[in-house]
């Protein structure tokens, strides 16, 4: 009988609430059945459902009441008998744990739900729960953890049925590749899951899965693959009529057009784009094409159309950060209410204990009304006193008062002018790694040259005071990594100099054994120096290889920074190649660098960098990386792929660094023979 009248009632709540019913008399309607509900399913249901229409009614106290009666259903759900009855419970409760950033409790609920998954052989609630704990890791910023829950999802979803769960999993791990900047993993797990979905013919998913490898091909520089896929992407979304799926397809290619250099073409997309953000009212779309429109227009001589466009970015970001503010207004608004609540509950009870305290004594009232009246008086007569004394006291409150709103607009009229200011050099510095970044190989050029290395680059700061430094000539590969006078900007300005310099000594006055590389650099770096009346002493260590492809002969020269070799028949020795103690630069004693010519055979492996690595403080005693524990990790990681070296020395870095500072700009370069 019971199940018939909540089935009935869930028919009139669902089936009709559109049409008869608010919110706030489908939340009545189950709060009265509630309570003669006995079956557990049925509870879990109904407080399933009302949770959902509290998150709907979207107020602070709505938001607490979802949380608790989630919290309810949560309970019945965990108990032995309903494990296998709903998993909607674990779900709502961490995400709505996260909204108020309680993320202990998050973690807590989504473990309990994999335990119950892996208890009732759940492999689609198993990936679901997976996907949910790396998330919540990647968003505190727990990149270990988050990399450990990665490989049991991989395990969970190499397990589970060819459908389109599994290809959600495979998607979640392309994009947790992706994110982390290991784009071959990326795209190996996001065209797994676009098999699944061409097989199962799911065409919202497969517009999420070109788009995905597009991006994927983008991050990679491999420009006409990415647009091969973007356009795939917006083909399958127009079908649908997603209208924002197709702005952000438009907005994409037009970025890729940009980076193409091929500004007419990337227009009309970026145009169509934003007109469809305005429909839909995709605020996060619109910002980032009106900043791809301002660079096409500007890069087309578009002067007056790259202004508006750039007012328009100013203004969205002003919208954004509005709203912002509204959030956390919701939120301290929610967290008032809540204590508010508190606060009642003890004052109510407060005076119920009051009133036990005024029925036993009423029987003494009249002895001390006598008393009570001779001190009124008493108190009347020190009243007026003192309100003498504090109306002086007001109006001399009053004044300081208006002092403080003049002493605090001035304040806030200075800090408006600082935030400018600092937007200002904000943007200078971010245009100056534009600058830097073009001096440097791109990674297009670094992956077709040395397939077989890598490069860690990891700046201090936005710019940097290392670069690394490639060229090909002559079926020889030039390979640097310097280290330049300082760190940031003053860092980042040495660096351009003195990697022109390299490449003007050997591209331009075809120079190209290392040391006298380096000695012809040194001349330039001086010549460019000289010119100031400042006498500026800036210059370079570095440690620079040329590889003759077609020989075992390595030609390397040094300022100040090694090169390290690990044999293939020698595995447990890394053998140091020594440089000359001097840098590329104004030095009280210079002498000509030395070229050494180094033997090597197929699987050696060279290592160049700066210093910014064996200098990082961190561990737990808060010491440097050293030198010889940074021989050590090359030694334990030399048998994995280089690519996955840099991945491992990364790692190895962020974890010894934990929460200090990064001191120095880092620069690794391995190369296997």
């Amino acid at each position: 009988m019971l199940k018939l009248l909540y089935i009935s009632v869930l028919t009139l709540l669902f089936s009709f609430s559109g049409i008869s019913q608010s919110l706030q008399e489908r939340i009545d309607s189950l709060h009265r059945t509630f309570p003669k509900l006995e079956d557990d399913s049925l509870k879990i249901r109904s407080l399933n459902f009302l949770s959902f229409y509290y998150v709907s009614l979207d107020t602070s106290f709505s938001h607490d009441s979802a949380v608790a009666t989630i919290s309810r259903s949560y309970d019945l759900a965990t108990k032995k008998e309903n494990l296998k009855f709903s998993n909607y419970p674990y779900v709502q409760y961490a995400n709505l744990s996260q909204q108020n950033s309680d993320y202990n409790i998050a973690l807590e609920v989504l473990l309990k739900y994999l335990e119950v998954a892996r208890e009732t052989n759940n492999l689609q609630w198993e990936s679901d729960a997976l996907q949910d704990i790396v998330n919540l890791f990647e968003t505190i910023k727990d990149k270990k953890r988050a990399g450990q829950y990665i490989q049991e999802l991989k395990e969970a979803a190499l397990k589970m049925d060819r459908n389109l769960k599994k290809a959600h999993a495979f998607n979640a791990l392309g994009n947790y590749y992706k994110n982390n900047e290991i784009n071959d993993s990326a795209l190996f797990y996001h065209e797994k899951a676009l098999d699944i979905r061409i097989e199962k013919n799911d065409s919202l998913g497969l517009s999420f899965s070109y788009n995905n490898i597009g991006l994927v091909y983008k991050n990679q520089e491999f420009y006409d693959k990415a647009l091969e896929y973007y356009k795939k992407s917006l083909e399958i979304k127009e079908a649908l009529n997603n209208i924002k799926g197709m702005a952000g397809s438009n907005i994409n290619i037009g970025k890729v057009y940009l980076l193409k250099k091929e500004y007419k073409e990337g227009l009309p997309y970026v145009q169509k784009g934003i007109a469809l953000t305005e429909k839909v009212g995709a605020t996060g779309f619109q910002l980032v094409g009106y900043d791809v429109l301002y660079d096409l227009q500007k890069n087309l001589n578009n002067y007056e159309a790259s202004l508006i466009a750039l007012e328009k970015v100013r203004s969205i970001e002003s919208e954004i950060q509005n709203e912002k503010q509204i959030e956390l207004a919701k939120e301290l608004e929610r967290k008032y209410n809540a204590e508010k609540h508190k606060q009642e509950a003890k004052i109510t009870a407060l005076e119920l204990e009051n009133n036990k305290v005024t029925l036993s004594r009423q029987k003494n009232v009249i002895w001390f009304l006598g008393i009570g009246v001779l001190v009124f008086i008493i108190l009347i007569i020190l009243v007026f006193i003192n309100y003498r004394q504090k109306k002086k006291i007001n109006q001399q409150l009053e004044e300081n008062n208006i002092l403080l709103q003049q002493q605090k607009q001035k304040t806030e009229n200075q800090n408006l002018l600082l935030a400018r200011k600092n937007k200002e050099i904000t943007d200078s510095i971010n245009y100056a790694k534009r600058i830097q970044e073009a001096i440097l190989p791109s990674r297009y050029t670094i992956s077709e040259s040395i397939n077989n290395g890598f490069i860690l680059f990891k700046p201090k700061d936005v710019v940097s005071g290392d670069f690394y430094w490639m060229e090909e000539k002559n079926n020889r590969l030039f390979l640097a990594a310097a280290d330049c006078t300082g760190h940031g900007v003053p860092g980042a300005m040495v660096s351009v100099i003195c990697s022109n310099a390299l490449s003007k000594a050997l591209l331009e006055e075809n120079i190209e054994e290392p040391g006298k590389l380096l000695d012809r650099t040194r001349e330039i770096v001086i010549d460019q120096f000289q010119k100031s009346s400042d006498h500026v002493k800036d210059g370079m260590d570095i440690s620079l290889a040329v590889i003759d492809k077609k020989s075992n002969v390595i030609q390397w020269a040094g300022a100040n920074n090694p090169l390290w070799l690990i044999r293939a028949k020698n595995k447990n020795e890394v053998k140091e190649f020594r440089p000359n103690k001097q840098p590329v630069g104004v030095y009280a004693r210079t002498s000509p660098f030395t070229t050494q010519e180094i033997e090597v055979a197929k699987s050696d492996k060279i290592y160049l960098f700066s210093d910014g690595f064996v200098d990082q403080f961190g561990g737990d005693s808060n010491k440097k990386f050293k030198p010889s524990q940074f021989r050590k990790l090359l030694i334990e990681i030399q048998d994995l792929p280089m690519k996955e070296q840099k991945q491992a020395l990364k790692d190895a870095f962020d974890e010894w660094k934990g929460h200090n500072d990064q001191v120095d700009d880092v620069c690794v370069i391995g190369y296997e023979i």
